[in-house]
């Protein structure tokens, strides 16, 4: 199943500019919208398109929000890292890696190194999984009185030279900050988690993989 749009040639990039568009795929994925029996089928040609295009991603303002959570919500969590940490065009990476091009500016309104202006926020809104999924605070109800810890651990945030991976982010609410951190060790696949939440504040803590018996807890 492919949900189809017209064709857009992107010119000299039209190398990555297909046919097949993620975002057509990527907003009926996040919105509940396709057929249960035609879900795992746009899943799949939409990770294929990913792949083919060397793990990047194919998104404009509409799409680009959503093409981490869909990703990593769906089971593909390493492909939603390989886009996150790309470096090559078109990519956020790719972006600071060009970091001359805009004289420190924020991020660019279009992919390429041409864009008209050089400090757009709306291709930025994967900052919103680094603290929903890397982090994993999500679901706060209620003024702050209820939030759920959902870390998305990943080998992939380990430094070149370091055999342990980690993330930590904290969010500000009004009864205090919610703080999530996670270590990981490659070599025994061990993982540390350290939690924080407010004086009135609820949290549902969902631990990724393992076996209840090998969880402990303190402090």
């Amino acid at each position: 199943q492919i949900y189809e749009t017209t064709t857009w040639d992107g010119g000299d990039k039209k190398q990555y500019r297909t046919k097949y568009r993620q975002t057509s795929q990527l907003i009926p994925l996040a919105f509940d919208m396709v057929p249960e029996e035609y879900k795992q089928a746009v899943l799949i040609n939409l990770v294929k398109d990913i792949k083919d295009k060397g793990y990047h991603l194919d998104t404009g303002c509409v799409g680009t929000k959503f093409i981490l959570p869909v990703l990593a919500d769906n089971g593909y969590e390493d492909v939603a890292y390989r886009i996150l940490l790309q470096e090559s065009y078109p990519s956020w990476g790719f972006m600071l890696k060009n970091e001359q091009v805009s004289s420190g500016a924020s991020l660019w309104e279009m992919w390429e190194t041409t864009s008209r202006s050089l400090g757009h926020y709306f291709l930025g809104t994967y900052d919103e999984w680094l603290y929903k999924g890397i982090a994993g605070i999500r679901d706060m109800k209620d003024g702050y009185k209820t939030v759920t810890i959902e870390p998305t651990l990943s080998t992939r945030m380990a430094s070149a030279d370091s055999n342990e991976a980690f993330a930590a982010g904290s969010v500000k609410t009004v009864r205090g900050d919610v703080t999530s951190r996670w270590s990981l060790d490659i070599s025994t696949n061990r993982a540390v988690f350290d939690i924080n939440v407010p004086v009135g504040t609820t949290a549902k803590i969902l631990i990724p993989g393992g076996n209840a018996a090998d969880i402990t807890a303190g402090g």
